[in-house]
């Protein structure tokens, strides 16, 4: 007769241990609350850095959808955010984090 999983855990192949599955939105920032850890790092928030209105530094992004002179449009973990302006640029790109310079107007969470 086979086991019977418990709702909410799941068991590996390789060594049968049960690990607990981060399908709530509460347990990874319990256990980074526990772990003494950042919840932008364990739960791979977006991390955003406003300098004046003239600079946006985004961490934690899963990359740029459209990028124009009045709009950046980046995904993230929680959606996608759209930075409106006028002159932006996109300064640095790497895998983890983008820099927008220029006349930022507003950031919103879409």
């Amino acid at each position: 007769m086979p086991k019977r999983r418990k709702k909410g855990w799941k068991v590996t192949q390789s060594t049968q241990v049960k690990t607990l599955r981060a399908q709530a939105p509460g347990a990874k920032a319990h256990m980074a609350s526990f772990l003494d850890l950042p919840q932008e790092v364990v739960c791979d928030w977006p991390r955003l850095t406003l300098i004046g209105n003239s600079r946006l530094l985004l961490e934690n992004h899963r990359g740029v959808i459209i990028y124009e002179n009045d709009l950046v449009r980046v995904n993230i973990t929680l959606g996608q955010l759209e930075i409106t302006g006028q002159d932006l640029r996109l300064k640095v790109v790497r895998p983890d984090a983008i820099a927008v310079e220029g006349a930022i107007k507003s950031i919103q969470f879409c």
